[in-house]
């Protein structure tokens, strides 16, 4: 094997396994340029026509591949955090809730709670919905508002 194949082989090879570090996508388009221009190397390219397909392939896959790439493995699913977690979530009232005040239990855990509707007065042991938090505050409605 030519040592200009070995060289692309190990630079492609290593610009991918730093890739693992960064995660941006960019030395993973590198490294295919790199093997890209392995190839060509073993079927007698000239180093500066190994440069060259090293160049040439390298930008497209950094113009045309990374960014679809880039798109779908960057956009996962959103996941709530903190109190937008608990948004949806079943409630139990511990204390009747009305306008003034209320306690319910939501995950295990206890909240001062309010009716997110005004006019609405829920008793012990209901279940209910989380509507929305405000601080320490939980605005909850019954699982079928249209019921109300």
């Amino acid at each position: 094997m030519d040592g200009d194949v070995i060289f692309w082989i190990i630079a492609g090879l290593a610009l991918i396994g730093l890739e693992v570090l960064v995660g941006e996508f960019v030395l993973l388009m590198l490294g295919g340029g790199a093997l890209a221009a392995a190839g060509a190397a073993a079927v007698g390219a000239e180093v500066w026509q190994s440069a060259l397909v090293f160049a040439i392939v390298s930008i497209a896959l950094l113009l045309l591949v990374r960014p679809p790439l880039k798109r779908h493995y960057m956009s996962g699913p959103v996941h709530a955090m903190n109190a937008d977690a608990l948004l949806g979530t079943r409630a139990e009232v511990i204390e009747h809730v009305n306008a003034d005040s209320g306690l319910v239990r939501i995950d295990g855990g206890e909240w001062s709670a309010r009716p997110a509707r005004p006019g609405l007065t829920f008793t012990p042991g209901e279940k209910l919905v989380v509507e929305r938090i405000d601080g320490p505050i939980a605005f909850v409605d019954s699982d079928n508002p249209e019921g109300n």
